[in-house]
């Protein structure tokens, strides 16, 4: 089963340890489905630039996880492209919309995501 997820990052607090990303993550993101948390932080939005992240999960295993953030819009149009790239000709690539961050999937090896 797939679990997914969208964070929009509090745009109040800066991400110094990625390690402590993941254990924390209420810290520094909160849910797109937290609605009355995003409206406390709505004059503090940037909507142009939306930072966020996107968690994505299939049964136990993390496909992909926080400490991946990027422009979480742009993220989401880029993830659909790779998905249709995918759907038609077995697999599809893209890199995040500002971090080298290479995302792919493949019919056969599943997704990957690398630092450029």
């Amino acid at each position: 089963m797939f679990h997914v997820n969208t964070f929009i990052s509090r745009p109040d607090r800066k991400i110094n340890d990625l390690s402590l990303l993941e254990s924390n993550i209420e810290e520094y993101f909160v849910q797109i489905k937290n609605a009355p948390e995003i409206l406390n932080l709505e004059d503090l939005l940037d909507f142009k630039y939306l930072n966020g992240a996107i968690t994505l999960k299939y049964f136990q295993e993390s496909l992909l996880d926080v400490t991946l953030w990027d422009l979480v819009d742009q993220l989401w149009a880029y993830i659909l492209n790779v998905i249709e790239n995918l759907m038609n000709l077995g697999e599809g690539e893209t890199y995040f919309p500002d971090q080298p961050v290479k995302l792919r999937l493949n019919q056969y090896l599943g997704i990957k995501c690398s630092m450029s």
